[in-house]
């Protein structure tokens, strides 16, 4: 059974979870399920991410990140990005990126907050640096990650807060740049009915643990302000003005 997640490459989805595992990456932002640009399909929710690795000590690092997501009609989409916080705290993590992508037009807008600037730019797909494509430091060959699909295992059904969705276990394998193969496996579980996945659980090397969760799921039209550049925000000409490590106390930082 092939799950359908979104309209990019394989690889370049599966990374963009995968790469919140590795140290570089967690002090970033804390990535999320793939939402699909599908209209008439209107949602609020909330993404709730827990991510572990495992130092290079040895000691082991859990960050978590709670961000809320939402589809209108129109197939627009908004997401939130949140730095990874250390899971024994109890206050929101601090709210790095929004992201707001209009189907129709093809335009992304990232607003950020700590800053209050944003870029907007028309783009023919996802960014790969940007939004839930980072890709830090992932090995490459010829420019390409070095991944291919080696498993794929039908997990059947079950309900998920009474939606219906469709499981699968994927044992991937990616080649680094000495030839070391590097065996991670994923469990994702689709919902037909919203077109996006519910849960992913990734277990990859070195026992790292990625769980996103999507929760609170309200089937109600979202409240158009959120799809709005505030007024009191400048524009920039670059898509991330500033780096995101100048955000102190996250997870790694």
């Amino acid at each position: 059974m092939r799950v359908r997640r979104s309209p990019l490459p394989a690889w370049s989805w599966k990374l963009s979870l995968l790469l919140v595992l590795t140290p570089a990456a967690m002090p970033q932002m804390a990535n999320g399920i793939f939402i699909t640009s599908v209209p008439d399909i209107p949602f609020t929710a909330i993404s709730e991410l827990e991510s572990t690795y495992i130092k290079p000590d040895g000691t082991s690092v859990t960050g978590k990140a709670t961000r809320a997501i939402a589809r209108d009609s129109k197939g627009r989409i908004f997401k939130e990005g949140r730095r990874l916080e250390p899971i024994t705290e109890s206050v929101p993590s601090l709210l790095i990126l929004v992201d707001i992508y209009d189907p129709r037009t093809k335009t992304y807008t990232f607003l950020y907050p700590p800053f209050r600037t944003f870029w907007k730019g028309t783009l023919e797909r996802p960014p790969l640096l940007i939004a839930d494509e980072y890709f830090y430091g992932w090995p490459t060959r010829d420019g390409m990650p070095a991944y291919r699909l080696a498993k794929e295992e039908d997990l059947g059904t079950q309900t998920i807060d009474g939606m219906t969705v469709r499981g699968v276990r994927e044992t991937q394998e990616v080649i680094d740049e000495s030839g070391k193969k590097i065996v991670t496996t994923g469990e994702y579980w689709y919902s037909d009915d919203l077109h996006m996945n519910l849960v992913a659980t990734i277990n990859g090397p070195d026992k790292s643990i990625l769980t996103v969760r999507v929760t609170q799921v309200e089937r109600t039209e979202p409240d158009a302000t959120i799809f709005e550049i505030p007024s009191n925000y400048k524009r920039t000409e670059t898509p991330i003005p500033r780096p995101l490590s100048d955000l102190k106390d996250g997870i790694g930082q």
